[in-house]
């Protein structure tokens, strides 16, 4: 298992020999896998490894959770810090918003250059199928990267029976999350009943299928933007703190996925991040905007302006 996991770090160049990596420990397999073979490379790597863990105080065994972890990071001889989140919200997103910046914090902390998390095949999947229920477009089918930014995933070409399989064989102590056998979540849901279903009555490999969609999609994708940002700069005229002009004319001749894209990175640009704005919101302001009519005006999500007058586009807030 520590060659394949090496082989997939070495051709994804998710981590470089010397540094420090923080990783994500819920005490669950997929994250023990992740400390535990990451362990095991610290020597061949010369990685120094910080474990993190966020006891949200939401279960009955989260304290036994925790436990789990600062035993784990001991044996592994890690530094372990451990936040004790205030939860407001108990969704999905937040939660993982609460994780993610206390990550980022420890990052910080331990001058550390990468954050690994353990997410396995079956989440990638899992979350392709999310996407594509969502009507997401090309960078939501996507799914999740081997590296994003400081973000690596080492067992991201492992299916989770493997996991478990391995953590069983060498008697590698690990927690369940009662929770993900209950279908309350639509991830939980998809987990649960309809993989199950589909491995059964359709295709038995359909981890491996969609796994393998989501790499091309993922390349068509980054193609993609690599053509967006060329077109971006070539039909873009003014730029301010609040404001990005478009040369409409450059931009109506544009391929429509070009013209999708290119108002995506100038959403991006403009508010530094795409939050609230959907494939949903670009498809209805490109309909928008390639009507004959002079002046139009689009209302966005968060005070957002698109605006189209005379042979201008403004994005604005």
């Amino acid at each position: 298992m520590r060659k394949k996991v090496l082989h997939y770090i070495n051709t994804n160049e998710l981590i470089s020999s010397g540094e420090t990596v923080v990783c994500g420990i819920s005490g669950g397999p997929d994250s023990v896998m992740l400390g535990s073979v990451l362990y095991e490379l610290a020597k061949p790597l010369d990685l120094s490894l910080v474990f993190a863990h966020v006891n949200y105080g939401l279960r009955e065994e989260a304290d036994d959770d925790e436990a789990l972890v600062r035993e784990l990071a001991k044996k592994c001889s890690a530094p372990c810090f451990v936040s004790h989140a205030s939860v407001k919200k108990k969704d999905e997103a937040s939660l993982r918003s609460l994780r993610f910046a206390f990550f980022k914090e420890v990052q910080k902390k331990t001058d550390a250059k990468s954050i690994a998390l353990g997410h396995t095949a079956d989440d990638l999947v899992e979350t392709f199928l999310l996407f594509l229920f969502r009507g997401s477009g090309l960078k939501g089918l996507s799914s999740i990267a081997p590296k994003r930014d400081a973000i690596v995933r080492p067992l991201l070409f492992l299916k989770k029976q493997e996991i478990i399989d391995h953590l069983n064989t060498q008697n590698i102590p690990f927690a369940t999350d009662k929770t993900n056998q209950k279908s309350m979540y639509t991830r939980n849901k998809i987990r649960n009943d309809l993989l199950p279903r589909i491995k059964e009555s359709i295709n038995p490999n359909i981890v491996k299928t969609l796994e393998t969609a989501s790499k091309h999609i993922a390349l068509d994708y980054d193609y993609l933007q690599t053509q967006a940002h060329a077109s971006l700069t070539n039909v873009q005229t003014r730029i301010s703190p609040h404001a990005i002009e478009l040369a409409y004319g450059k931009w109506k001749k544009l391929h429509p996925a070009l013209q999708l894209h290119v108002l995506r990175l100038a959403i991006q640009l403009l508010k530094k991040d795409l939050t609230d704005i959907g494939a949903t919101h670009l498809l209805a302001a490109q309909k928008t905007l390639g009507r004959s009519k002079n002046a139009q005006t689009i209302l966005l999500p968060q005070g957002l302006r698109i605006i189209k007058k005379h042979d201008r586009i403004r994005l604005s807030f």
